[in-house]
């Protein structure tokens, strides 16, 4: 359900991810994407006396797709790596690019919609780009399966 109550396109809820850096930033991509109906959560509505943590994994297990969005100071975030790497690897992540930097190891195989230089402008095609990568079906699941390395033997 978006802000008023009512449910976000097709029920979506989003999980934004990003460095407490890029606040200012990214406050208007939480805007625009609430005023199209999705319901978005970010860490602004962490209540005082809470624990982020718990907090946090109880919005990723809940949300439908994990948008982070990737910038020179979210790539040196641990909070921000973790978070994309649940989006990841539950098949929910949609990476946007607040700057025009490289995405860590494990997430450079994803497309990122380029936010460069975006002024806000709720009609420009960065928006257009987020809005369809948010439309494309995606499946909840399961962590995809990790298979550890069978131990070395000798011979």
């Amino acid at each position: 359900m978006d802000q008023g109550g009512r449910p976000g396109p097709a029920g979506k809820r989003l999980f934004l991810s990003y460095a407490s850096a890029d606040r200012a930033r990214v406050a208007p991509v939480v805007e625009v994407l609430t005023a199209q109906g999705y319901t978005v959560w970010w860490d602004r509505q962490i209540a005082g006396g809470s624990a982020y943590a718990r907090e946090i994994e109880a919005a990723l297990n809940a949300c439908d797709i994990v948008v982070v969005a990737w910038s020179a100071a979210s790539v040196e975030s641990d909070w921000v790596r973790d978070e994309a790497a649940y989006g990841r690897d539950h098949r929910r992540l949609v990476p946007i690019g607040l700057d025009r930097i490289e995405a860590p190891l494990g997430f450079r195989q994803y497309q990122i919609v380029s936010f460069t230089g975006w002024k806000g402008d709720p009609a420009s095609p960065a928006v257009e780009q987020l809005l369809a990568a948010l439309r494309t079906p995606r499946a909840k699941s399961d962590p995809v399966p990790y298979a550890a390395p069978s131990p070395l033997r000798r011979v």
